[in-house]
């Protein structure tokens, strides 16, 4: 069985103001128990996934390049040591306040052969607002290392944030592809419940503009276009040949394993995930017990909705036959409602179904109506 392994550092030096993920500062101390906790995990796990080969890794956080190069090194080495690895692709995200040329020839001697930076703006008023602690220049200097050793350079932009204009998100997206990367995640912003924003927003300290976010995005989507990046998922683009191949395993619902504190997992039957207490996880993994809290089994109804949700947040659309054939059902019928009341914003031909491109940005109205 082909998997896809991610896994978790949740350590940042400050936490965004928009973060909701789980991440915090912690002491170097703390930071070794964790290592050798997920060390742990590493064993015990390769043990149930003997027969598993591991296709792509993803290290995400928090902030990965928090790590030192040797503490990188050994959690690279004991997954190499403990499972099947047969890797198309290795990530690592990191944030320009703690990237390194130290760090990133660690990584490139590690195998890893992607490199996902996490920018969000290259303006300073916005990089403010968003909790940020790195500034226009660090995230260019940041860039224009990782592409010095690194083909495959991703960057992630957060896209709809009050205060800013078009001319500053496109110059964002000019400056970063003039750099040379290969890939472009663009978010929009998401006001989450506990988080430093959350706050502020119901403070009335500001206030989001769903129109304005829509014309960014659309602005965004036409630039990007315009330098040869396709877009294959609502908030991914790339050159061709540089898609995301461990993000795809989510989106086509192959199965993958995470570990660390929060991390989850879908074995094509069940999801389960780890406690999301850093502490908690610790203990456990010292006392020799898996840190793992939740788990459930999928219903026929869950895994078509996870399907068709999934599906049609892709350039690829729902193959409408191979849904029919596997859940053993006839979706055009069973959704012909839906359907038609949204028939202009979809391409339905071929036994395909599609988001019309220009509708991507209220993707989540039209799927809600069809499952």
């Amino acid at each position: 069985m082909d998997i896809s392994l991610y896994v978790h550092i949740p350590f940042c030096k400050k936490k965004c103001r928009y973060c909701d993920f789980v991440s915090l500062n912690s002491s170097d101390e703390f930071i070794e128990r964790y290592l050798r906790a997920l060390e742990a995990e590493t064993v015990a796990r390769s043990k149930e996934y003997k027969n598993a080969k591991i296709k792509t890794l993803y290290f995400g956080g928090g902030t990965p390049s928090l790590l030192t190069a040797r503490q990188f090194l050994r959690i690279s080495d004991a997954i190499k040591n403990n499972f099947d690895i047969d890797l198309v692709e290795t990530t690592v995200e990191c944030n320009p306040e703690s990237v390194s040329e130290e760090k990133l020839i660690a990584y490139k001697n590690a195998g890893v052969d992607r490199i996902s930076v996490g920018v969000q703006s290259l303006d300073n008023g916005i990089l403010r607002f968003l909790g940020r602690i790195h500034d226009r220049e660090a995230a260019i200097n940041a860039v224009k290392l990782a592409v010095k050793y690194f083909d495959n350079v991703s960057c992630d932009l957060i896209i709809g944030v009050p205060g800013e204009s078009v001319f500053s998100v496109l110059n964002s997206v000019d400056v970063l592809c003039g750099e040379g990367i290969t890939h472009i995640s663009a978010y929009g912003l998401k006001i989450e419940e506990g988080t430093v924003l959350y706050d502020m927003q119901t403070a009335g300290m500001f206030e989001t503009d769903d129109d304005f976010a829509a014309d960014v995005y659309d602005a965004v989507c036409a630039r990007l276009r315009d330098k040869g990046f396709h877009r294959y998922e609502i908030s991914n683009f790339a050159k061709a040949g540089f898609e995301s191949a461990h993000n795809k395993c989510y989106w086509k619902r192959t199965p993958y394993l995470g570990l660390g504190a929060a991390a989850y997992s879908f074995d094509g039957f069940s999801r389960f995930n780890n406690t999301e207490n850093v502490t908690l996880y610790a203990e456990k993994l010292e006392s020799g017990i898996l840190a793992e809290v939740n788990r459930a089994t999928l219903s026929k109804e869950d895994a078509m909705t996870e399907t068709v949700m999934l599906s049609l947040r892709t350039e690829g659309g729902l193959d409408v036959k191979s849904f029919n054939e596997k859940f053993g059902c006839d979706f055009m019928r069973d959704k012909a409602e839906a359907l038609e009341k949204n028939r202009r914003f979809l391409q339905i031909e071929n036994n395909n179904i599609k988001l019309n491109k220009e509708y991507y940005y209220i993707s989540n109205s039209i799927i809600s109506d069809l499952i």
